[in-house]
């Protein structure tokens, strides 16, 4: 099974999908006879504060690769 590397943006709507389910009282589950407990509320917090500030990078970074460069061309002349 090949599995897609998931966005920033990705990341964090299941980080949050995850946070709701807690917070409505999904923390542990029972399946096939097994309990099944979610990660942490404070974990899931933190890294959904690390994916914003992340999402919010890659958005201004985004808008302003361009005026960042260093580098100006102003003419391209092919060497014949």
């Amino acid at each position: 099974m090949k599995m897609a590397i998931k966005t920033y943006t990705e990341q964090l709507e299941e980080v949050q999908i995850a946070i709701t389910a807690i917070v409505s009282g999904a923390q542990s589950y029972q399946l096939n006879g097994r309990i099944l407990t979610r990660a942490s509320l404070s974990s899931l917090q933190k890294r959904e504060e690390y994916l914003r500030k992340m999402v919010s990078l890659y958005e201004s970074e985004s808008l302003t690769t361009v005026s960042k460069s260093p580098f100006t061309i102003s003419r391209i002349s092919p060497k014949w």
